[in-house]
């Protein structure tokens, strides 16, 4: 998120050497139960209620830097404008599906030609610009609400650039609502990058626009990811000086006395997707919402958040984290429509497997 590009930066003069916590152990991935993977339909559906992992060709990302991977693989505040988007829990292509797990390199076990994953980084401090290396993720570190239409117009003409876009079928993940909430929604500086409309209306005007745009799009499939709520981190146990900055920085919006307000604001932001979800979903146009983020963050035994699953700002996920939400998102994508889940118990999060021959998991 944009803020905490400044914040690092302030605390790069005052912590030079500032290490993250060491990644936890966790038994997720050993415990988990290999699937097997089963190719795609006979003959290429017509109808997105009727598709299988395997019939999906293109992958495509909207989002803010949860989906770009900022900080992920970070050890120091040094490497935190790093975005590593090859382990990113919507666009990861590590060949270790099991311990680095996405949604696109799941999917890929189902289809080796699947196009769109993200296949290296890239740093912020180089360059903003679009790189090859990140394939079809479009997600901008900071974006909100606001921006969203446009990256769904680049995303649109580059999947227009592939071969045969029109006869494969397409899924695209959407993920706002982290700097909508922390910073857009209390913004009054009309010359800010973030001032407008956060409320739930100006929310659904944006994403209905996002809609509108892809709907141009024929065989299609949007996953629309419900925010979490960052507020939480004012729930960590004896927090670090840095963690205790960072939602000053990154999240100013949000404060324990008005917690209940933002967190009302995010679930108006879940009812507005639902209700353009139905509105625009038709045979071979789907829109899902899952919930493959709300159950943010990981417990530490103390209680409260575990900062170490958080990069070295105290705010992003690092690679772990990414990892758990990719299981999360892909779980929600065979988990039965009403029956979907978001956990993020280290003891009790698997990949879960669907039956030979099952369909994706759709709104009918």
């Amino acid at each position: 998120m944009a803020p905490l590009l400044l914040f690092s930066t302030l605390l790069l003069a005052a912590d030079a050497c500032l290490q993250k916590p060491p990644a936890p152990v966790t038994t997720t991935t050993s415990s988990a139960p290999r699937c097997s993977f089963y190719g795609p339909s006979s003959t290429v559906p017509t109808n997105v209620n009727r598709l299988r992992p395997g019939d999906i060709g293109i992958m495509g990302f909207l989002g803010d830097s949860d989906s770009a991977a900022m900080g992920a693989r970070a050890s120091t505040l040094f490497t935190i404008t790093q975005e590593d988007r090859d382990i990113s829990f919507v666009s990861g292509t590590s060949d270790d599906w099991e311990s680095q797990t996405s949604l696109a390199n799941m999917l890929a076990q189902f289809n080796p030609n699947l196009v769109g994953g993200s296949t290296d980084t890239n740093n912020l401090l180089f360059s903003q610009d679009h790189q090859p290396s990140q394939g079809l993720n479009y997600a901008v570190s900071g974006a909100w609400a606001n921006t969203a239409p446009d990256q769904a117009d680049q995303l649109v003409a580059a999947i227009k650039q592939e071969a045969d876009w029109e006869s494969k079928w397409k899924l695209i993940t959407v993920q706002f609502g982290g700097n909508d909430i922390c910073v857009a929604s209390c913004e009054t500086d009309t010359s800010s990058e973030y001032f407008g409309d956060a409320t739930s209306a100006g929310w659904r005007s944006n994403m209905n626009s996002v809609l509108s745009k892809l709907s141009t799009m024929p065989r299609t499939l949007v996953v629309f990811t419900e925010s979490f709520m960052p507020g939480k981190l004012h729930d960590m146990v004896n927090p670090s000086w840095t963690c205790s900055l960072a939602l000053s920085f990154g999240c100013p919006c949000i404060t324990l006395e008005n917690l209940p307000e933002k967190t009302q604001l995010r679930d108006d932001y879940s009812a507005e997707l639902r209700s353009l979800a139905a509105q625009y979903r038709s045979s071979d146009f789907g829109v899902e919402v899952v919930p493959a983020l709300t159950g943010l963050y990981p417990n530490a035994t103390a209680g409260g958040p575990d900062p170490s699953f958080l990069a070295p700002d105290c705010f992003h996920f690092n690679a772990e984290l990414h990892s758990m939400a990719g299981k999360n998102l892909w779980n929600n994508m065979v988990e039965p429509v009403d029956s979907r889940t978001s956990n993020y118990d280290v003891n009790e999060l698997s990949i879960k497997c669907p039956a030979e021959g099952d369909f994706i998991s759709t709104t009918q």
